[in-house]
């Protein structure tokens, strides 16, 4: 896994403000319980409910290891939509 806390370290010429904004963030939930949960929850429903749905999708009882590594992808992708606010609501919502 990329160590994000320190992915700008490396070459303090590339300093961003995207850089600088993940670390204030990664600062932010060592500190703060509660928003770390919330990830943390938000995290692992985004791939309970992708896997339930490539379940359903699919047929299948078992998952393969390629099935799980589609499903952590979704659930990834679906995670990152929910929080940038990217995810399309139904008409008659």
């Amino acid at each position: 896994m990329v160590g994000l806390s320190n992915f700008h370290l490396e070459n303090k010429k590339n300093i961003t403000m995207g850089s600088i904004a993940v670390n204030r963030f990664i600062k932010t939930l060592k500190k703060d319980k509660e928003l770390r949960r919330a990830f943390h929850d938000n995290i692992a429903m985004a791939f309970k409910d992708n896997y339930q749905w490539h379940k359903k999708k699919t047929g299948k009882k078992v998952m393969s290891n390629e099935d799980i590594h589609i499903i952590g992808n979704n659930g990834a992708e679906y995670f990152l939509k929910l929080l940038c606010d990217e995810m399309k609501t139904p008409a008659g919502r």
